[in-house]
C-alpha cells in the first residue's frame, strides 16, 4: 500500500530534485517508523530531562557530597568502598550513607519520584 503527500521541500528523485508541492510515494511502513521515531524523541526528551535534573542536583550539593557521588557512581573502577571514602574524606560510614541519601532524595525531588521513595 501506497500513500501519497503534497511536500513544500526539496527532495532528491533518482535523477533530479523535485521542487514545491511535487507528490512523494512513501512506503507502506511509514507510519511504523514514524511512531518508532516519535517513541525515540520521547525517550530522548526524557533522558534530557533527567540530564538536566541530575546536573542540577550536583551544582546545589557542597563538595563532599560531590566527592561521594562521583566517586560511587560516575566512576567508571571506583577502587573506594564506604569506608574507603569515609577515611578519605574524614567522615564515618553512616555519614557517607546518609549524605548519599540526602543527594538522592533530592534528585527523587527533582525527577518527580519523592512521594515513591522513602530512606
Amino acid at each position: 500500500m501506497t500513500t501519497l503527500i503534497s511536500v513544500s521541500v526539496r527532495l532528491p528523485t533518482q535523477q533530479t530534485f523535485a521542487t514545491r508541492e511535487s507528490q512523494v510515494k512513501l512506503p507502506s511502513n511509514f507510519k511504523k517508523n514514524m511512531k518508532l521515531t516519535t517513541e525515540l524523541d520521547e525517550r530522548l526528551v526524557q533522558l534530557r530531562l533527567n540530564e538536566a535534573c541530575v546536573a542540577y542536583c550536583l551544582a546545589h550539593t557542597d563538595q563532599e557530597t560531590l566527592t561521594i557521588i562521583d566517586e560511587l557512581y560516575f566512576k567508571r573502577h571506583s577502587a573506594l568502598t564506604l569506608e574507603g571514602l569515609g577515611q578519605q574524606l574524614h567522615l564515618s560510614k553512616s555519614c557517607i550513607s546518609k549524605r548519599r541519601a540526602q543527594f538522592m532524595m533530592l534528585l527523587a525531588d527533582q525527577l518527580g519520584l519523592s512521594s515513591s521513595m522513602s530512606y
